[in-house]
Protein backbone atom coordinates (compact mmCIF):
# COMPACT_ATOMS: atom_id res chain seq x y z
CA UNK A 1 0.00 0.00 0.00
CA UNK A 2 1.13 3.54 -0.77
CA UNK A 3 2.45 6.13 1.69
CA UNK A 4 -0.09 8.69 2.10
CA UNK A 5 1.58 11.99 0.49
CA UNK A 6 0.68 15.85 1.81
CA UNK A 7 0.40 18.14 -1.27
CA UNK A 8 1.32 21.96 -0.98
CA UNK A 9 -1.38 23.99 -2.29
CA UNK A 10 1.19 26.28 -3.29
CA UNK A 11 3.62 24.74 -4.93
CA UNK A 12 2.16 21.02 -5.57
CA UNK A 13 5.32 19.68 -4.01
CA UNK A 14 4.55 15.95 -2.02
CA UNK A 15 5.18 16.20 1.65
CA UNK A 16 5.28 13.76 4.29
CA UNK A 17 2.24 13.15 5.99
CA UNK A 18 3.59 14.16 9.34
CA UNK A 19 5.00 17.73 7.91
CA UNK A 20 3.03 20.81 9.36
CA UNK A 21 5.04 23.41 6.64
CA UNK A 22 5.74 22.41 3.27
CA UNK A 23 9.73 21.36 2.67
CA UNK A 24 10.18 23.11 -0.45
CA UNK A 25 8.49 26.25 -0.25
CA UNK A 26 7.63 26.71 3.45
CA UNK A 27 3.72 27.41 2.55
CA UNK A 28 1.64 25.73 5.79
CA UNK A 29 0.09 22.88 4.78
CA UNK A 30 -3.54 22.13 5.17
CA UNK A 31 -3.55 18.77 6.92
CA UNK A 32 -7.03 18.32 6.93
CA UNK A 33 -6.30 16.58 3.50
CA UNK A 34 -4.61 13.70 5.19
CA UNK A 35 -6.95 10.26 4.95
CA UNK A 36 -7.31 8.96 8.46
CA UNK A 37 -5.55 5.65 7.66
CA UNK A 38 -2.49 8.26 7.39
CA UNK A 39 -1.82 8.93 11.21
CA UNK A 40 -0.02 5.63 12.75
CA UNK A 41 0.73 5.41 16.07
CA UNK A 42 4.93 5.53 17.52
CA UNK A 43 6.82 6.19 20.36
CA UNK A 44 6.29 9.66 21.72
CA UNK A 45 9.22 10.44 21.99
CA UNK A 46 10.27 9.50 18.88
CA UNK A 47 7.08 11.61 17.17
CA UNK A 48 8.01 14.81 19.78
CA UNK A 49 11.00 15.12 18.38
CA UNK A 50 10.50 14.55 14.56
CA UNK A 51 7.33 17.07 14.71
CA UNK A 52 9.62 19.72 16.41
CA UNK A 53 11.51 19.57 13.20
CA UNK A 54 9.05 18.90 10.68
CA UNK A 55 7.20 22.33 12.57
CA UNK A 56 9.90 24.65 12.03
CA UNK A 57 9.24 27.66 9.96
CA UNK A 58 12.60 27.65 8.84
CA UNK A 59 12.69 24.77 7.15
CA UNK A 60 12.23 25.23 3.48
CA UNK A 61 13.53 28.60 3.29
CA UNK A 62 15.80 28.20 0.78
CA UNK A 63 13.31 28.66 -2.25
CA UNK A 64 12.11 31.72 -0.84
CA UNK A 65 15.62 33.20 -0.54
CA UNK A 66 16.09 32.50 -4.23
CA UNK A 67 13.05 34.14 -5.19
CA UNK A 68 14.12 37.24 -3.20
CA UNK A 69 17.93 36.97 -4.17
CA UNK A 70 16.22 36.86 -8.02
CA UNK A 71 13.68 39.67 -7.11
CA UNK A 72 16.32 42.28 -5.76
CA UNK A 73 18.48 41.04 -8.64
CA UNK A 74 15.56 42.63 -11.04
CA UNK A 75 15.11 45.75 -9.05
CA UNK A 76 18.40 46.66 -8.85
CA UNK A 77 18.90 46.26 -13.09
CA UNK A 78 15.52 48.58 -13.28
CA UNK A 79 17.19 51.23 -11.05
CA UNK A 80 20.75 50.84 -12.91
CA UNK A 81 18.60 50.98 -16.49
CA UNK A 82 16.67 54.66 -14.71
CA UNK A 83 20.13 55.59 -13.76
CA UNK A 84 21.72 55.63 -17.50
CA UNK A 85 18.71 56.40 -19.14
CA UNK A 86 18.79 59.66 -17.16
CA UNK A 87 22.20 60.33 -17.59
CA UNK A 88 23.08 63.17 -20.37
CA UNK A 89 25.76 62.17 -23.66
CA UNK A 90 28.86 63.39 -22.78
CA UNK A 91 28.47 65.33 -26.36
CA UNK A 92 26.92 68.27 -25.51
CA UNK A 93 27.71 70.47 -28.41
CA UNK A 94 27.93 74.96 -27.58
CA UNK A 95 26.02 76.50 -29.90
CA UNK A 96 27.83 79.99 -30.67
CA UNK A 97 25.76 83.47 -30.60
CA UNK A 98 26.58 84.23 -34.13
CA UNK A 99 24.62 81.19 -35.34
CA UNK A 100 21.62 81.86 -33.11
CA UNK A 101 22.02 84.91 -34.53
CA UNK A 102 20.78 83.85 -38.20
CA UNK A 103 19.14 80.86 -36.67
CA UNK A 104 15.68 82.43 -38.08
CA UNK A 105 16.54 82.31 -41.37
CA UNK A 106 17.69 79.43 -42.37
CA UNK A 107 14.35 78.01 -43.23
CA UNK A 108 13.86 81.16 -45.54
CA UNK A 109 16.91 80.41 -46.95
CA UNK A 110 15.92 76.51 -47.77
CA UNK A 111 12.62 77.68 -49.57
CA UNK A 112 14.08 79.78 -51.68
CA UNK A 113 16.38 77.05 -52.49
CA UNK A 114 13.17 74.75 -53.67
CA UNK A 115 12.77 77.89 -56.22
CA UNK A 116 16.56 77.89 -57.58
CA UNK A 117 17.04 74.44 -59.66
CA UNK A 118 20.65 73.26 -59.38
CA UNK A 119 21.96 74.98 -56.17
CA UNK A 120 23.83 74.06 -52.85
CA UNK A 121 23.26 75.24 -49.81
CA UNK A 122 26.51 74.41 -47.57
CA UNK A 123 25.79 74.73 -43.23
CA UNK A 124 28.00 73.57 -40.38
CA UNK A 125 26.90 71.61 -37.67
CA UNK A 126 26.85 75.05 -35.14
CA UNK A 127 24.48 76.84 -37.74
CA UNK A 128 21.93 74.06 -37.65
CA UNK A 129 21.89 73.18 -34.13
CA UNK A 130 21.35 77.17 -33.39
CA UNK A 131 18.60 76.60 -35.70
CA UNK A 132 17.08 73.49 -34.15
CA UNK A 133 17.07 75.09 -30.55
CA UNK A 134 15.62 78.01 -31.59
CA UNK A 135 12.37 76.03 -33.67
CA UNK A 136 11.97 73.77 -30.68
CA UNK A 137 12.67 75.07 -27.56
CA UNK A 138 9.63 75.22 -25.34
CA UNK A 139 7.84 73.63 -27.40
CA UNK A 140 5.15 71.22 -25.71
CA UNK A 141 3.74 67.45 -27.05
CA UNK A 142 2.96 64.40 -25.76
CA UNK A 143 3.61 60.74 -26.10
CA UNK A 144 2.29 57.85 -24.73
CA UNK A 145 -0.31 60.00 -23.25
CA UNK A 146 2.48 61.58 -21.27
CA UNK A 147 3.23 65.46 -21.27
CA UNK A 148 6.98 66.64 -22.73
CA UNK A 149 8.57 69.54 -22.90
CA UNK A 150 11.87 70.41 -25.27
CA UNK A 151 14.56 72.05 -24.41
CA UNK A 152 16.78 71.36 -27.28
CA UNK A 153 18.02 69.53 -30.20
CA UNK A 154 20.96 69.23 -32.42
CA UNK A 155 22.70 67.02 -34.77
CA UNK A 156 26.41 65.70 -35.11
CA UNK A 157 27.43 65.25 -39.01
CA UNK A 158 29.65 62.51 -40.20
CA UNK A 159 30.19 61.16 -43.66
CA UNK A 160 26.42 59.64 -45.02
CA UNK A 161 24.85 60.04 -41.90
CA UNK A 162 23.47 61.74 -38.89
CA UNK A 163 22.96 61.67 -35.38
CA UNK A 164 19.55 63.37 -33.90
CA UNK A 165 19.36 63.95 -30.54
CA UNK A 166 16.61 66.29 -28.35
CA UNK A 167 16.65 67.25 -24.80
CA UNK A 168 12.72 66.74 -23.56
CA UNK A 169 11.83 67.53 -19.84
CA UNK A 170 9.51 64.63 -18.64
CA UNK A 171 8.14 65.36 -15.21
CA UNK A 172 10.66 67.83 -14.70
CA UNK A 173 13.68 65.45 -15.31
CA UNK A 174 15.56 65.30 -18.36
CA UNK A 175 15.77 62.88 -21.28
CA UNK A 176 17.85 62.45 -24.21
CA UNK A 177 16.43 60.74 -26.50
CA UNK A 178 18.81 60.07 -30.08
CA UNK A 179 19.32 58.05 -33.39
CA UNK A 180 21.57 57.91 -36.10
CA UNK A 181 20.00 57.59 -39.30
CA UNK A 182 21.11 57.53 -42.98
CA UNK A 183 18.25 60.13 -45.20
CA UNK A 184 17.49 60.08 -48.98
CA UNK A 185 14.86 62.09 -50.70
CA UNK A 186 12.87 59.39 -52.75
CA UNK A 187 9.97 60.51 -54.94
CA UNK A 188 9.25 63.52 -53.17
CA UNK A 189 9.73 62.08 -49.63
CA UNK A 190 12.40 62.39 -46.80
CA UNK A 191 13.32 58.26 -46.48
CA UNK A 192 15.31 57.70 -43.41
CA UNK A 193 17.29 54.39 -41.98
CA UNK A 194 17.92 54.25 -38.56
CA UNK A 195 21.46 52.85 -37.75
CA UNK A 196 21.46 52.72 -34.03
CA UNK A 197 20.24 55.35 -31.05
CA UNK A 198 20.51 55.80 -27.59
CA UNK A 199 18.27 57.07 -24.65
CA UNK A 200 20.30 59.21 -22.49
CA UNK A 201 23.70 57.28 -21.95
CA UNK A 202 22.11 53.40 -23.00
CA UNK A 203 22.66 52.35 -26.07
CA UNK A 204 19.62 51.13 -28.63
CA UNK A 205 20.86 48.96 -31.32
CA UNK A 206 19.83 49.52 -34.81
CA UNK A 207 18.08 46.43 -34.93
CA UNK A 208 16.02 47.31 -31.81
CA UNK A 209 15.44 51.10 -33.08
CA UNK A 210 11.90 50.31 -34.92
CA UNK A 211 10.61 49.51 -31.76
CA UNK A 212 11.52 52.82 -30.09
CA UNK A 213 9.97 55.07 -32.96
CA UNK A 214 7.29 56.56 -30.29
CA UNK A 215 10.16 57.89 -28.48
CA UNK A 216 11.22 60.20 -31.15
CA UNK A 217 7.65 60.78 -32.58
CA UNK A 218 7.33 63.95 -30.83
CA UNK A 219 10.25 64.97 -32.42
CA UNK A 220 9.40 64.16 -36.00
CA UNK A 221 6.07 65.46 -35.59
CA UNK A 222 7.56 69.80 -33.90
CA UNK A 223 9.68 69.31 -37.67
CA UNK A 224 6.77 68.08 -39.74
CA UNK A 225 6.96 71.59 -41.45
CA UNK A 226 11.20 71.61 -42.09
CA UNK A 227 11.00 68.02 -43.47
CA UNK A 228 8.50 68.52 -46.13
CA UNK A 229 10.54 71.35 -47.53
CA UNK A 230 13.81 69.16 -47.06
CA UNK A 231 11.49 66.35 -49.08
CA UNK A 232 11.52 69.04 -52.33
CA UNK A 233 15.13 69.03 -53.04
CA UNK A 234 17.38 66.60 -54.73
CA UNK A 235 20.18 65.73 -52.84
CA UNK A 236 20.73 65.81 -48.48
CA UNK A 237 24.74 64.72 -48.54
CA UNK A 238 26.13 64.78 -45.02
CA UNK A 239 30.05 65.39 -44.51
CA UNK A 240 32.00 65.76 -41.10
CA UNK A 241 30.54 68.25 -39.81
CA UNK A 242 28.72 70.02 -42.30
CA UNK A 243 25.91 69.46 -44.57
CA UNK A 244 24.75 70.00 -48.29
CA UNK A 245 21.62 70.44 -49.64
CA UNK A 246 20.94 70.30 -52.88
CA UNK A 247 17.79 71.79 -55.11
CA UNK A 248 16.58 69.97 -58.18
CA UNK A 249 18.18 70.80 -61.29
CA UNK A 250 16.03 72.77 -64.00
CA UNK A 251 13.44 70.85 -65.94
CA UNK A 252 14.22 69.56 -69.56
CA UNK A 253 12.14 71.52 -72.30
Amino acid sequence: MATATLLCKQCNFENEPERVYCHNCGAKLDRSLLPPEASRREDPVVMQERVRKLVSPRRGTGTRQIKNFVLSVAIAAVVAAVVVILKPPANLPEISKEAMLSAPTITDDIEALVGRPGQTLHYKEDDVNAFLQYSVRGKETSSYGVSMKFERAFVHFHEGRVSITSEQSIFGLPLYAATVRTVQIENGALVTHPLGGSLGSLRIPGAAMPYCEGVFGPFWKVMDHNRAILAKLQTITFHEKSVDLTSKPAAVR
